[in-house]
């Protein structure tokens, strides 16, 4: 009777203690439409109502995170985190982003679709990069070491990638694409009217959408063909 007890009790304590491990940080900011993130750890982005961050982490990281505001401008910045080996999520809601850039180790991600005119994308991270965009133009330049998702719509779309990873853009379906290709891995896309492709790097290029070609220049090693 004992022993049940005690392991009754057990079981009550270590999800209690699981919850009480995850530290969460609220954090007011002010109206921004670009965005510059340099941090360790996963960053989802939100389109949403109201600007704000939200932090969730293994043990209260406080002291190792600075967000600021600077006209237009937000920056979210990790310091002396080098070795760290928790877990830390940042949740980042935007109601109008024009500008974004990351320098990130983690995965990088949209957890809905960000909507918008423009859009600057820069990316250099350690991780997966997952986007869900609905714009009329994207300037993208992906150097990530991970995959690269894109899905959603564009007008026109300029996509530089040298990326370490496949590149699963089949599923982002823009009308007029430019791309410059120097990565290593296989590369997926998807044009409706018109698609240029230069291609410097390894792996193989498949394009959807039955677009014209308008230009067509190719150094590195695999195939560029449609689907």
């Amino acid at each position: 009777m004992k022993k049940m007890l005690l392991g009754m009790i057990c079981l009550l304590i270590v999800p209690f203690s699981l919850r009480a491990a995850n530290v969460i940080q609220e954090i007011s900011v002010g109206a921004f439409s670009e965005l510059d993130v340099r941090t360790v750890g996963n960053v989802y982005l939100i389109q949403g109502n109201k600007e704000s961050v939200r932090i969730e982490s293994s043990k209260d990281v406080s002291d190792y995170i600075v967000v600021k505001n600077s006209g237009n401008k937000l920056t979210v910045t990790t310091k002396g985190l080098h070795n760290w080996h928790g877990k830390m999520d940042i949740y980042i809601t935007v109601r109008n982003l024009t500008n974004a850039y990351f320098k990130a180790v983690g995965n990088i991600q949209t957890k809905n679709t960000l909507q918008g005119k423009m859009l600057q994308l820069t990316v250099n991270a350690a991780g997966n990069i997952n986007f869900d965009l609905n714009c009329t133009q994207l300037n993208a330049d992906f150097s990530a070491i991970g995959n690269v998702s894109l899905s959603g719509s564009a007008a026109n779309a300029e996509i530089h990638n040298s990326a370490t990873g496949n590149v699963r853009a089949g599923d982002f379906r823009a009308d007029v694409l430019d791309v410059h290709l120097s990565g290593v891995g296989n590369v997926t896309l998807y044009a409706g009217k018109e698609i240029s492709i230069d291609a410097s790097g390894t792996g193989n290029i498949t394009y959807k959408g039955n677009p014209v070609v308008k230009h067509l220049s190719k150094h590195g090693t695999g195939v560029v063909k449609p689907e």
